[in-house]
């Protein structure tokens, strides 16, 4: 790779339901800029619902496509409690999986990681070794064990957050949702570019796209001393590490590209942000997400660096043969 060659990353973060305001943003860059996301950026990196959005832009489905069934299908992924939930949700996953299966395979068909044409890194949690596992592209010749992996299995794997969905098993080994340690998977496509690639950091320039996940902090009405049920049966630990972890990687890749990372998101009021929680599909939260992310796209998509991404060619993703790096560095 030449020196004078730009590589530019997309990074797309988790949110459960919230992913739909990325979607909305996406679909709005794809029409303004009347092209598909994926012959612009060259990594394509997300995790959780982003990473579902992303193995979709890797496979050039439009954003469109994927913003509309995921909104059409958010009451049945997501549906109400019911009498017994919290009950229920001590004991097992708040959700079935089977839903959101079934609009993955509506979508991805049986797409493999192996089809796509850009390099894409998706973050998980390998809970059977405890540590984190990126499911990537063969862009790399140590990277060849993703490649027959369906779309649907990796996507089930990266969205397995803990209370809300069961764990996903992929060739023996138990999944958790990667939002827990990268919810904004943008450093690692960095570090991912710069080593595996060896791309040079001045370089690279990434698009991160958040869905309103960040800033969660407590309400000062509440006591110091939360049990179970004051952290939201385990939810709200799980939103807050997703949260801060959020801001922490967005923050850390700035100071690495040095000015050159975009952020699109939006934050809620007060009296919005009570709804807009990872699992609330309803009508109300819908319409939020979609405002805001209409909103900030329309005023962003005429920011110059912004249009900037949008003049650039991506790369096919290499099925690499020259690169070597040890067995260990290649599992993260």
């Amino acid at each position: 790779m030449s020196l004078a060659e730009k590589f530019q990353i997309l990074s797309l973060s988790g949110g459960g339901a919230r992913g739909l305001y990325t979607a909305r943003v996406l679909e709005e860059l794809e029409l303004r800029f009347n092209t598909s996301i994926s012959k612009h950026f060259d990594m394509v990196c997300g995790t959780s619902i982003g990473g579902i959005l992303a193995l979709g832009l890797a496979a050039d489905i439009p954003a469109k496509i994927i913003r509309q069934s995921f909104q059409d299908n958010l009451p049945t992924i997501f549906p109400p409690p019911g009498r017994f939930a919290t009950v229920k949700q001590a004991l097992t996953a708040k959700f079935s999986p089977a839903p959101l299966k079934a609009v993955l395979l509506e979508i991805f068909e049986d797409r493999r990681i192996g089809d796509l044409k850009n390099c894409v890194l998706v973050p998980s949690i390998n809970y059977s070794v405890g540590r984190v596992r990126a499911f990537k592209t063969p862009h790399n010749t140590m990277f060849y064990q993703d490649a027959q992996h369906t779309l649907v299995d990796v996507a089930l794997a990266t969205s397995a957050a803990p209370t809300y969905f069961p764990l996903h098993e992929i060739d023996n080994a138990r999944y958790v949702d990667g939002g827990l340690v990268a919810n904004n998977p943008i450093l690692m496509g960095v570090i991912e570019a710069y080593r595996a690639l060896e791309v040079p950091l001045e370089r690279l320039s990434g698009l991160s796209i958040g869905n309103m996940g960040q800033g969660l902090a407590i309400d000062h009405n509440k006591s110091n001393d939360l049990g179970y049920r004051g952290w939201g049966m385990g939810q709200d630990i799980i939103a807050l590490a997703m949260s801060a972890g959020e801001k922490l990687y967005s923050d850390m890749a700035r100071m690495l590209l040095q000015g050159r990372l975009e952020i699109i998101d939006s934050e809620a009021t007060k009296e919005q942000a009570h709804l807009l929680s990872l699992d609330n599909g309803s009508a109300a939260a819908t319409e939020i997400l979609l405002a805001h992310a209409s909103s900030e796209a329309g005023t962003r998509v005429n920011d110059e660096r912004v249009k900037e991404f949008f003049q650039h060619t991506s790369r096919t993703a290499p099925i690499a043969q020259d690169h070597q790096e040890s067995s260990d560095d290649a599992k993260v």
